[in-house]
This record gives C-alpha cells, sequence and structure tokens, in this order.
C-alpha cells in the first residue's frame, strides 16, 4: 500500500459529488494554508489564486467564489488564536473552553455522496501538515462503515459542545451554520446504519479531555487482557514537576503502581529522559 499524504485526505473520492460541508477544529490556525491547501482540495478547486498569471488568479478567485456558495465551511480555532483574513464565505469561530484551551483536531468533510471524518493531532498550519510528525485516522462515512454508531454519534455530541463553546445565536448566522453542518452529519450517520458496537480486534471509544474529564477514563472501554506493568509515554509535552497530574493518571492504570522504568519522549532526542521509581 503506498503511503497517502494527510493533505490528500481532503480531497473527496471518485463519485463523490459536489461539496456540501465543511467544519474543522483547531488549536493554532493559518488561514492562508487552510484555503490554499486544505480548502482547494476539499472544493476540488482546478487552480489556487496566486499561483498563476493574473487572469488565471482571477479565474481561481471565480472558482472557489462559486464552490463556495454551495457549500458551507466553518473552523473552529481557540481563541487565543490571532485572527486573520480570511474569505467572507467562510466562518471562522472562536472556542472559549472554560478552563483551559481548544486542542481538538477534527475536520469533517461531507459532499453530495460521501463522508469523511478526518481525527488527527496535527493544527491547520503548514508545519502541522508538512513538516511536523503527526498521527491521524480517516473514518469514510459510507456504505460498509465499521465504526459503530455510538461512537460516531459521540463524536458528534462532541463538535456539538465545542460548537456551543463559540459566541453567536445558536440558530442564526455563523454559529447557526456551524451546527447545521453538525445536524447533516448526524443524518449521514443515521442513513450509514453502522454496527451497534464494537466487536472484533479492533476497539474504538471517544476520550475528550477537558477540565474535571481525563481521556484515560476510558481506557476501560477499549482494553481488553491483563493490566500493563510497563507503559512508554510520547509527546511533546509533560508534566515535569510535582505534583504531575498527567503522569500520575498513567501510573494509576498500572497494576502494581509505578514501574521501575517509564520512559518520557519528547519531540527530540535531547528531551528524553527516564525516571526510577521505587514500587
Amino acid at each position: 500500500m503506498s503511503p497517502v499524504r494527510l493533505l490528500d485526505h481532503w480531497s473527496a473520492p471518485d463519485g463523490a459529488g459536489a461539496p456540501i460541508a465543511c467544519l474543522a477544529t483547531t488549536f493554532t490556525f493559518d488561514a492562508d494554508f487552510f484555503a490554499q491547501d486544505c480548502l482547494a482540495r476539499f472544493l476540488s478547486l482546478s487552480t489556487v489564486a496566486g499561483e498563476g498569471d493574473p487572469i488565471s488568479s482571477v479565474a481561481a478567485v471565480l472558482e472557489e467564489e462559486d464552490r463556495l456558495s454551495e457549500a458551507q465551511v466553518t473552523v473552529l480555532v481557540d481563541r487565543s488564536s490571532p485572527a486573520e483574513k480570511r474569505n467572507l464565505r467562510w466562518d471562522v469561530l472562536p472556542v472559549a473552553a472554560p478552563g483551559g484551551l481548544l486542542h481538538a483536531k477534527v475536520a469533517v468533510l461531507l459532499w453530495e455522496r460521501h463522508g469523511r471524518v478526518i481525527l488527527g493531532s496535527a493544527n491547520l498550519t503548514a508545519a502541522g501538515y508538512r513538516r511536523q510528525v503527526e498521527l491521524a485516522l480517516t473514518v469514510e462515512l459510507a456504505d460498509g462503515c465499521r465504526v459503530p454508531r455510538p461512537v460516531l454519534d459521540e463524536l458528534v455530541d462532541e463538535l456539538r459542545h465545542l460548537a456551543d463553546l463559540t459566541p453567536g445565536a445558536p440558530t442564526t448566522g455563523p454559529k447557526g451554520r456551524a451546527i447545521a453542518t453538525l445536524d447533516l452529519l448526524a443524518e449521514r450517520i443515521a442513513r450509514l446504519d453502522p454496527p451497534a458496537r464494537t466487536g472484533g480486534e479492533v476497539r474504538l471509544a471517544v476520550a475528550s479531555a477537558r477540565p474535571g474529564l481525563s481521556p484515560l477514563s476510558r481506557l476501560g472501554d477499549v482494553w481488553r487482557g491483563a493490566l500493563p506493568l510497563e507503559a512508554t509515554v510520547l509527546s511533546p509535552f509533560w508534566d515535569d514537576t510535582v505534583p504531575a497530574p498527567a503522569v500520575d493518571a498513567v501510573r494509576r492504570l498500572l497494576l502494581r503502581g509505578w514501574p521501575n522504568c517509564v520512559t518520557l519522549s519528547g519531540s527530540s532526542p535531547a528531551e528524553t529522559r527516564k525516571r526510577h521509581h521505587s514500587v
């Protein structure tokens, strides 16, 4: 199987039809990258403004305007992200997460006859999609989708929670359009009739994180077999002081308390360190 670039998942598969709606979430946001790379693929634009001669650029703008007149596009960003220029035909909504930050990276892409959800670690920036090491999972909302209905419904509920944290009325304006996209997503899922529960070797759960809610609390929904005795944690950041809530949360999952050695891997070899604790 040939590797697929993360940006390629923004392109419609054969027979998907015209773009209908897109809703994406991100912590940091690069509006130019989103428009020229992500959105251009989602809309199946033949050219991108600024990449050719002046006549081609004008044609690209007109093509983009035409496609956006038929598709609703919304980006939810953390309220700390600076406002950037954007096309007036798509919405950027700040999310004010109580006691924390919006750090979710999800993209919902809906075409006439196909849907796709991208869940990953990459922000909507050139660095996130091109230069950094990131992980992503795509869910194809099409006949034969094996992701359980409860997992998909939970994902919709979490996105609704994020949309509820944006300013404005829930039935009109940008917020209303974001919620309408999520309504459409829920309708698509209902029409698919996916399995009622996870089966086989692959088990899935939506693990959300916000004040008072740890994603590790969902481990029991997917874990089978004996509890682990050792943990390797990979992250660009970790708690390096005492108390260390995140590290302590991992410790509580282990059968015999803290293992002899836990490796905390940073974003570079120089940041990788080991902690030794008595059992």
